[in-house]
């Protein structure tokens, strides 16, 4: 079992990469966060990568799974949202990496996200964020769990082919070597 660390807010992109693999909640549940998904993030998530239908929509099985929560912006969150959207086309996010970025820095998460600007953004405004990515996210799960590298290759697979997972600069070492 791994220590609770808090909140863990997926951006929509990460949300599509985990759904991506059938092994997706376990990965979530194998991460020490409550993982979290911002209203307009979870709404990005239009449908499932998998083309599985569920009652409860795209994110149904981390819902029903009990691993992923969709939260809501406050009206104390709202100035930061605005300023993340409003900001110069070269600094401005999507209403889903904004609020993302605004429900963690106010509530005190750590965000997963694989978008350069929005890492770009949260590396310099808010320099005590902790940032994830997808892969940050499989590499957690794959020690945490020991996981096969057959397993792990085949989660990694579909997470890159199925949901088209970004790969980080400096992640792209451990990739080569797992995938």
């Amino acid at each position: 079992m791994t220590t609770q660390r808090g909140k863990l807010v997926l951006d929509a992109s990460v949300a599509i990469n985990m759904l991506a693999t059938v092994r997706g909640a376990e990965v979530l549940g194998s991460l020490g966060w409550s993982c979290v998904i911002e209203d307009r993030a979870a709404g990005e998530v239009t449908r499932h990568p998998r083309k599985v239908q569920h009652p409860k929509g795209p994110l149904g099985e981390f819902l029903e799974a009990r691993v992923l929560e969709v939260v809501h912006l406050e009206a104390t969150d709202y100035d930061q949202f605005v300023q993340l959207v409003g900001a110069p086309n070269h600094d401005g996010l999507d209403d889903g990496e904004a609020a993302s970025l605004a429900w963690a820095t106010r509530h005190g998460g750590a965000l997963a996200v694989d978008e350069a600007k929005a890492r770009r953004i949260a590396n310099r405004d808010f320099a005590g964020l902790e940032l994830l990515s997808s892969l940050g996210l499989f590499k957690i799960w794959a020690k945490a769990r020991s996981v096969s590298a057959p397993d792990l290759r085949s989660a990694l697979q579909e997470a890159r082919g199925i949901g088209r997972m970004r790969i980080l600069h400096d992640e792209m070492t451990w990739w080569k070597a797992n995938s």
